[in-house]
């Protein structure tokens, strides 16, 4: 994509949802430095430790607020039998930290490997052009930022 005409940027809606300071509510200058700021302090098992009783009570929380919004539309299986509340929120769970930690783990191993054969990090070039042009984000939004003739239309 033409990078001087098109610019990432999701929905206002969507950053509304996410936040206005989550990384898709910012500008890339202002992701670099927050994820700079933010790197170090959350890696490792004794940083991420301090981190997880906010995390629970945040989780815990919202899965209240959302639970009063939908009475009565707890998820049942095939014999009738309704989820129970640690059921919901450690599945729940499970899906955020799938969806999260795959990506990471896949990363941290790539990242190893190619470290450790230098011939290979050389043609893994294209993988960094790649994610310049394509987002890993299953869905991505563009804004135009000038007028764009596409076939005759603006």
């Amino acid at each position: 994509m033409d990078e001087d005409t098109f610019q990432q940027r999701w929905p206002d809606a969507t950053i509304k949802l996410a936040g206005r300071k989550s990384f898709i509510g910012i500008s890339n200058e202002e992701h670099k430095r927050l994820r700079k700021v933010t790197k170090t302090p959350i890696n490792g098992h004794e940083a991420l430790s301090i981190y997880v009783p906010n995390i629970e009570a945040n989780v815990v929380s919202a899965l209240e607020k959302w639970s009063q919004m939908v009475p009565d539309r707890t998820p049942e299986d095939d014999e009738g039998k309704k989820l129970d509340n640690e059921e919901i929120i450690d599945t729940l769970i499970g899906y955020l930290n799938a969806g999260h930690e795959s990506s990471a783990h896949v990363t941290t191993w790539a990242t190893m490997f190619l470290q450790t054969h230098p011939e290979d990090f050389k043609k893994a070039k294209v993988v960094d052009e790649t994610l310049r042009i394509v987002s890993l984000s299953f869905m991505t939004f563009r804004e135009a930022k000038k007028d764009v003739d596409f076939k005759g239309c603006l």
